[in-house]
């Protein structure tokens, strides 16, 4: 399979059939019948109604890179949930993914991203920095600008908060002891919202308001 991302026409409203979402990624495939392929001129797809779609390959809506993001959502060898991975390669059902200097593996073991995925808002953490930021803009070539940093990155410079094997907007905690605060429970789930001038990290406690905590006193999900 090979990826595609939609770009989108060049001008005026996209007729054309299929429904597709600007910056997403898509696996698309020569048209097979029984695994024999039939027509080597035109691309399958599904689209995000979950129709098969077929393409032509020259189609000018669709941007077609030899390597793509990933997020590792699961344990894999020395990649740790939450690394961005570069994927060059799928086989024909989608079903493994090859990684570059790994080789294949389970597509349950990543999440392909794309520039609809990363939203200004999302949290992530930034490596040279040693912190979670906070999202603030993303562009078409997957570079990020997080809060109080005018560079544009790129996204492999960041990890990313994962929890259940799946892609998350914010990170989640686990509270690790009893803190002596109302709305926040040893053992209980909170979304993290940053750190404060002081280093304290921000959670946000089961009534809604936002409280300080030494790092210590939690674990991620």
């Amino acid at each position: 399979m090979i990826f595609a991302i939609y770009r989108g026409p060049r001008d005026g409203p996209d007729t054309r059939p299929g429904s597709f979402t600007k910056g997403r990624l898509y696996l698309a495939s020569a048209e097979v019948d029984d695994k024999v392929v039939v027509d080597v001129q035109k691309l399958r797809l599904t689209d995000d109604a979950g129709e098969d779609v077929r393409i032509d390959p020259e189609n000018d809506r669709f941007e077609y890179p030899d390597e793509v993001y990933a997020v590792v959502v699961k344990a894999l060898g020395p990649r740790t949930p939450g690394e961005v991975v570069t994927v060059d390669e799928a086989d024909d059902d989608g079903e493994f993914v090859s990684i570059a200097g790994m080789g294949f593996v389970r597509h349950a073991n990543v999440q392909l991203l794309d520039s609809v995925m990363l939203k200004p808002g999302m949290m992530v953490f930034d490596r040279s920095r040693g912190r979670w930021d906070r999202v603030r803009r993303v562009d078409e070539c997957m570079r990020i600008q997080v809060e109080d940093c005018e560079e544009m990155r790129d996204c492999s410079d960041f990890v990313f908060s994962v929890s259940d094997g799946d892609l998350t907007t914010v990170p989640l905690l686990r509270c690790l002891d009893d803190t002596g605060r109302d709305n926040i429970e040893k053992g209980g789930i909170y979304r993290v919202k940053g750190l404060d001038d002081a280093g304290m990290l921000v959670v946000e406690d089961d009534a809604g308001e936002d409280v300080s905590f030494e790092p210590g006193r939690f674990e991620f999900v």
